[in-house]
């Protein structure tokens, strides 16, 4: 219940401009234990820095892909890092 099924047609609508697009929740509004919400602040702020990229929601799982890209993508992890991961892969591949 973090994501609106309504911004479905918004992810189709961007995919054909992007390799890949994700969800931004509103952390402020949805309930989240306090360290997960820093965490996720903290790690979306050092992946913005390291990838140049204004990351919001480094953790979200509301993402989208284009088929091509996802075995220059997919995570080596599986734990909460899998999301970095494949920031940072993204980033990497332009």
């Amino acid at each position: 219940m973090q994501h609106a099924p309504e911004s479905i047609p918004k992810f189709i609508e961007a995919i054909s401009e992007y390799d890949c697009v994700i969800g931004s929740r509103d952390i402020n509004h949805i309930k989240m234990p306090i360290q997960r919400k820093l965490s996720n602040f903290l790690t979306s702020k050092l992946l913005s820095l390291k990838t140049g990229t204004d990351i919001l929601d480094s953790q979200s799982g509301y993402r989208a892909f284009k088929t091509e890209i996802l075995n220059n993508v997919l995570p080596d992890y599986n734990g909460f890092e899998a999301e970095s991961e494949m920031i940072v892969k993204l980033a990497k591949n332009n």
